[in-house]
């Protein structure tokens, strides 16, 4: 990685430079630079996993960073957030069977605690995209089962800690996890856990405004909601099995909003999966009907607001399930989009414990 690592600093200390000489313009779109080595584990979810791995963990992150103002009611709600994207590039346990991961990644990222503004303790969620360099391949890389295709999800966690250097620099250090995945689409996809800690650099082109401390919540318009959201995606069967089949979804749920930032609530699924003939209680010779195809769930949820966009956590359980997968239970996470004209905007993983089922993207409605 040393090529990486020096083309990354450079990147890093030319943009301090040109900040540097810029630091009056109001017109740079992003007022913090950041960059942070990574060290950690692979979190093996199943034996071959930690059986393959040989190594541990090391990776880069390069951010570019905008503080958001605190104008605007979520922004004050989550104490003046930072939004952000980034570059990832790390090994992922074993060079040979799973490569090297590259990864491009939009972040928000909101502050717990702060003293003073010399000790800021915050935490970050980021999601993106991910092209890993080595697959599952039948003659000649049988033992990557976690990784079936170059492009794949990615999803961060982490937990930081800022210390105040000088009036420009912070020192930053955290804790966090890291996903891969392609949610089922090509086969196998066992995914890749990792948890790292990390230290870094972070450099302010400007200094950001104090958050107002007269600021009042109005009240919440509308605390009941209700929206009917129809999904679709595609879903690969298994390594040996060339084949990829349509999945759907009908979500339809109640949900009351009791704070500007959060809302919980319940709700009913329709699932339609056309892989599940593949799935069966009875013997082979019985076969399986169309009904059979289709999952019956109730579900119970709960969002995080985040201006006109959510982050969604469903846990569901199926009243009617013929063809039997993994568990009775799954999760749903994903981010929805709310449009003025009330239009809903979904992506979203559905899972069972640990394994990715399908990734959906759907249109609804809100009422």
């Amino acid at each position: 990685m040393g090529k990486q690592t020096i083309l990354l600093l450079f990147i890093f200390f030319a943009g301090t430079t040109c900040a540097q000489e810029k630091k009056q313009d109001k017109e740079l779109p992003f007022d913090q630079t950041e960059i942070s080595y990574n060290s950690g584990m692979i979190m093996p979810h199943v034996p071959a996993i930690d059986f393959i791995t040989n190594e541990y963990i090391s990776s880069f992150n390069l951010n570019l960073i905008k503080k958001k103002d605190g104008k605007k009611l979520w922004e004050n709600l989550y104490h003046q957030p930072a939004l952000g994207v980034g570059y990832y590039h790390g090994s992922l346990g074993n060079r040979e069977v799973y490569g090297n991961a590259h990864s491009v990644y939009a972040f928000f990222e909101a502050p717990i605690w702060n003293i003073r503004n010399q000790l800021e303790l915050n935490y970050r969620m980021s999601t993106g995209l991910s092209y890993i360099s080595k697959t599952f391949d039948i003659y000649n890389n049988i033992y990557n089962i976690a990784i079936g295709s170059h492009l794949n999800l990615h999803f961060n966690l982490f937990l930081n800690a800022l210390i105040n250097i000088t009036e420009d620099y912070k020192l930053i250090s955290g804790i966090g996890f890291t996903h891969f995945s392609n949610g089922k689409i090509k086969s196998p996809n066992k995914g890749l856990n990792v948890i790292n800690g990390s230290l870094g650099i972070r450099y302010f082109f400007s200094q950001p405004e104090p958050l107002k401390k007269d600021f009042t919540q109005p009240e919440i318009p509308d605390k009941n909601h209700f929206s009917v959201i129809w999904s679709h995606g595609l879903k690969d069967y298994n390594r040996f099995k060339k084949a990829v089949y349509y999945i759907s979804s009908l979500n339809m749920s109640y949900e009351r909003q009791y704070a500007h930032f959060a809302k919980a609530g319940t709700g009913l699924d329709v699932f339609y999966n056309s892989a599940l003939r593949n799935f069966r209680e009875e013997p082979v010779r019985t076969g399986i009907t169309s009904s059979d195809l289709y999952r019956l769930g109730m579900h119970i949820s709960h969002d995080f607001i985040v201006g006109d966009f959510s982050l969604t956590i469903q846990l569901g359980h199926y009243f009617y399930n013929k063809a039997f997968y993994i568990t009775d239970i799954y999760n749903r996470i994903g981010l929805r989009y709310y449009s003025d004209d009330r239009i809903i905007l979904n992506l979203s993983l559905k899972s069972h414990n640990a394994n990715a089922e399908f990734i959906e993207f759907g249109i609804g409605y809100l009422w």
